[in-house]
């Protein structure tokens, strides 16, 4: 397949559906982002800072599941991994870092990843800074900040979200599993 990546669907969901998706992840419980460190997940605020939550393919959620599986079929997947709703505060970051893993553990969610996707939840408006850039390999893609928009891209490409500078940045990152 010869698909030219990062692909950016404006208009993916709803503001309603955003409203939705903004409630379950609060809802799902917020916490201090990890990272994967010496083979531990630890909190490390140089690598990230950011809270997160998993919100988890059950009955409930499955129209949020279905509503997303269809932008990830430019590669081929079998599931979608659970949701990571995330929120950056004033100061929040993520430096660059790959979506996949070299994780020891065999079978590991993080080694199984194609596609990555991140939702804007929130309008550019109502923040600054948290710009995400993409290294296609090629050049560094700034991705354009666009309430509702999706971006999908390869799980093994370097990407970084800076940090915050004044407001609130969420998103919903989305993995599609081999």
């Amino acid at each position: 397949m010869n698909t030219k990546y990062p692909i950016h669907y404006s208009g993916a969901f709803t503001k309603a559906e955003i409203d939705d998706i903004i409630t379950l992840g609060y809802g799902a419980g917020i916490f201090d982002a990890k990272v994967l460190s010496k083979g531990e997940d630890v909190v490390n605020h140089r690598k990230r800072k950011t809270d997160i939550s998993w919100i988890q393919p059950v009955a409930e959620n499955l129209w949020l599941f279905t509503q997303a599986a269809k932008y990830f079929t430019t590669a081929p997947i079998t599931m979608m991994q659970a949701f990571q709703f995330s929120v950056y505060q004033n100061g929040g970051h993520y430096r660059w870092h790959r979506d996949i893993g070299n994780d020891k553990k065999e079978n590991s969610v993080v080694n199984n990843r194609v596609l990555a996707g991140v939702l804007q939840l929130t309008s550019p408006k109502d923040y600054s800074g948290g710009q995400l850039k993409i290294d296609t390999g090629d050049h560094i893609t700034k991705v354009h900040k666009e309430y509702g928009m999706l971006t999908v891209f390869p799980a093994g490409w370097r990407h970084k979200v800076d940090p915050v500078k004044k407001g609130v940045r969420r998103t919903l990152v989305m993995w599609g599993l081999k």
